[in-house]
């Protein structure tokens, strides 16, 4: 087992081409930027910015790698285990959605082929895209893009510099502390005034500095951690609003009840996002070989929980453990946790403490045992009166029995791929009319 990542596992920066340079530039931005970049009033829509800014990353890192082929002459396309699944899963779509088109009356046919394209269009960018984009980056075939293979550090990074990380993480924290008293007073309501401050913009521009700095060697290794910096500064965030405590914007957020919601908006949105990072730090907690090292990781995990409990999402709680769970499975993972038993049990031991501790936000005195206990509302028969109705579960039962119908009606290709909002109504509504009761749950 290498202390180090061996020299030929690493491109050196200097040889970078203007190509490689600009494809790690929007891939930081996707990762750095897009998660934490929120405007509350700029559009309808408060998700709008980070969407397109995601979707603008996707495009131009796969315009520079066109550019960097038709360049080299060299076309490198990532081959991958999925890569069949994919192209039978995306044929499926496609005839789907002309099985939907041929079998629906011509006034459907506009919308199908409207909707259709629109879909379409999403599924190939924000998903087939970015999976080969994730390919591409740290795939088994080693591209030479970023020239990094994971397989090659199966058992962890002595050199993952975490101290830098730990620096970073704690000096752009703590700049953000300073911003309610140095941001600048807008002078009108003009958008402009909406989309910068001075102070902020200088942050900004600072920590897009320091994260390009590290992880300049462009390795898979890099923006691991690059993302679990990310899910820091949300999930402090997050905990800080939970508490009551705002320090990006003049008012108080709280549209989701006393729920935590962060940079994203929407709990649901934010503990789905460290669902996925938490399996990630707990890894890097396992493969730790020094004091510092677990204590820099075993603080990411605590955080991410904590941010969890605070978004109050119960699926998302669900969700983790049995992330944690899967990796009790892996054969290469069990060593790990059979060496760090003694530091599990204290990591596991504050983890019941939080859950059983922890407060009701400022807002709203929900806590994780109360978010818990609220399922006991489930037990009555489906068929009760309005006033013993619980919401989350007749409005999700209304539209789990409106797809159910959708899907009788075609069991091998259903109403098209990417349709549900299209013909939904046209079955939610009998489903009102036939039970009163969900009336107030339309969607």
């Amino acid at each position: 087992m290498p202390d180090k990542i061996s020299p030929s596992f690493i491109i050196p920066h200097s040889s970078f081409s203007l190509f490689d340079h600009l494809q790690r530039f929007f891939l930081l931005l996707a990762c750095f930027v897009c998660p934490l970049l929120f405007y509350t009033d700029l559009t309808r829509n408060p998700y709008f910015t980070q969407i397109a800014v995601l979707n603008i990353c996707i495009l131009f890192f796969w315009a520079c790698w066109l550019l960097r082929s038709f360049r080299f002459k060299k076309w490198e396309i990532p081959r991958t285990p999925l890569d069949m699944p994919w192209l039978a899963w995306l044929l499926v779509c496609g005839v789907s959605l002309f099985v939907s088109y041929l079998g629906h009356p011509h006034f459907f046919r506009p919308a199908i082929l409207s909707e259709g394209f629109r879909v379409g269009v999403f599924t190939f960018t924000n998903t087939f895209l970015v999976y080969y984009w994730g390919a591409t980056v740290g795939g088994k075939n080693k591209i030479s893009d970023f020239g990094f293979r994971i397989s090659d550090l199966k058992n962890g990074d002595v050199n993952s510099q975490y101290l830098k990380w730990s620096a970073f993480i704690v000096i752009w924290s703590s700049l953000w502390f300073l911003f309610p008293a140095l941001r600048s007073v807008p002078q009108s309501s003009g958008i402009l005034n909406r989309l910068w401050d001075g102070y902020g913009g200088l942050l900004w521009l600072g920590g897009l500095w320091a994260a390009w700095r590290l992880t300049r060697r462009g390795s898979v290794w890099d923006y691991w951690h690059l993302l679990l910096a990310v899910g820091f500064f949300a999930s402090g965030y997050g905990i800080l609003q939970y508490l009551g405590v705002e320090i990006i914007w003049p008012n108080q957020l709280d549209p989701y009840g006393g729920r935590a919601v962060s940079t994203f908006g929407n709990p649901n949105f934010l503990s789905s996002y460290l669902v996925v990072l938490l399996p990630l730090a707990l890894v890097f907690f396992l493969k730790a070989r020094s004091l510092g090292e677990k204590c820099f990781y075993g603080v990411h995990v605590l955080l991410f929980e904590a941010s969890l409990i605070c978004s109050l999402t119960r699926s998302s709680w669900l969700g983790a453990g049995v992330a944690i769970g899967c990796l009790f499975l892996s054969p290469s993972l069990l060593p790990s946790f059979r060496e760090n038993k003694k530091s599990l049990l204290l990591l596991g031991l504050v983890t019941l403490l939080m859950v059983f501790l922890w407060p009701g936000s400022r807002t709203a005195s929900m806590t994780v045992l109360g978010r818990i206990t609220e399922l006991k509302q489930l037990l009555p028969s489906p068929s009760v009166k309005e006033a013993a109705l619980y919401s989350p579960w007749h409005q999700r039962l209304l539209i789990w029995v409106s797809c159910w119908q959708m899907g009788l009606e075609n069991p091998i290709f259903g109403k098209g791929w990417g349709l549900l909002e299209l013909f939904y109504p046209f079955y939610q509504g009998p489903n009102l009319l036939a039970h009163e009761f969900l009336r107030g749950m339309r969607t």
